[in-house]
């Protein structure tokens, strides 16, 4: 029991991050009635935070050229093993 592809669509479309978050509550407790959830630990490791992208998508990146770009970095790979090495 999952959504229509009309209805995942209108979720790709809709910029109401608290409704569809509801609705993926809803489709979770119809899957799993048991009131049992349960999540896993992750974790995406930012190498750098400079993007070419200049989306809407979040507050994180810094582009390459420009006032903000002082701000950009670059993780060595020191810093990354040991990220690496905190998530084992």
């Amino acid at each position: 029991m999952g959504i229509t592809r009309e209805q995942a669509l209108d979720c790709f479309r809709s910029d109401d991050l608290i409704g569809i978050g509801m609705e993926a509550d809803a489709v979770r407790r119809k899957l799993h009635p048991h009131g049992i959830v349960s999540y896993i630990i992750d974790r995406n490791i930012n190498y750098t935070n400079f993007c070419t992208e200049y989306c809407t998508f979040c507050a994180f990146y810094r582009p390459l050229k420009g006032k903000l770009a002082s701000e950009g970095y670059i993780l060595d790979l020191e810093t990354i093993y040991q990220m690496i090495s905190e998530t084992v």
